[in-house]
This record gives C-alpha cells, structure tokens and sequence, in this order.
C-alpha cells in the first residue's frame, strides 16, 4: 500500500493529471468454485455485498478499509451475486456456449436471476448518486 500512496508514484501522478477521484469501495465476501476436471467452468458467489461512498477521503485513506466511511455513506447490497465463467479457447466459440442445465433450473424456480453485465461498481455508482444521473444500469 505505501509504494501505492506515496504521492510520487506514476499511478498518483496520472491521477492528479487527469483529476480522478475515487468514488465507490466494494467489499464482499467471495466463494469461488471451480470443476475438479479443469477450468471449463467455474463460479463465484458474492455475498454481504457493501458499497461506500469514499469519495471525501484522500487517496490514501481511500484504501485503507479500517477508516470508518459516515452510514448515510454506506448501502448493503441486499442480494448475492452469482457469477458463471465459461471457459473457451476462440471466439468463434462464444455463440456455443451452453450453461450447465442446474443453472437453468435455478432460473426457472426463480432462485435466481440472470442479468447480463451486471457491475458491482457501477451499481454502487448509480446508487450514491441517484439524484445526479439520468438513468440507471440496467
């Protein structure tokens, strides 16, 4: 973290350049799966999905998740987030791709959703700033 924050580091220097500012820290907790046989398929779960608005911190204190960030700050994702990653080798490929037939039955008994690109951080964004933007991720 130190060689992060110093303030001659490249990173900092193109910041202040191009005036970022960090806005949003997600933090959850994430159990991954994978097949025994290889990496054709594998899966991750997020859960206690938290959003925080750090955008009043300096960079520094921006990561550092000890540094307490004010409630009215701070939104609890209220689901998990299930991630499948199918594996393929061209893009040719992408089009073929089948979802294992559990997921569809998962689908189908409403245990859970399929959204497509769904973003943590821009979710996160939309949220803290909902009286700002004019529409929505969807």
């Amino acid at each position: 973290i130190r060689s992060w924050t110093h303030p001659n580091n490249e990173k900092n220097k193109k910041n202040k350049k191009k005036q970022w500012i960090h806005t949003i820290r997600t933090e959850y907790r994430r159990t991954s799966y994978q097949e025994n046989n290889g990496a054709a398929l594998r899966m991750s779960f997020d859960e206690d999905v938290v959003l925080k608005d750090i955008s009043s911190l300096t960079w520094k204190q921006a990561l550092d998740p000890s540094i307490p960030v004010p409630k009215d700050k701070i939104f609890e994702f209220p689901l998990g987030i299930l991630e499948v990653k199918l594996a393929f080798e061209t893009f040719e490929q992408i089009d073929t791709l089948e979802l294992p037939q559990w997921i569809y039955a998962m689908i189908d008994s409403g245990f859970i959703i399929q959204i497509d690109k769904f973003s943590k951080y821009c979710s996160g964004v939309a949220i803290m700033n909902i009286g700002k933007i004019s529409c929505v991720p969807s």
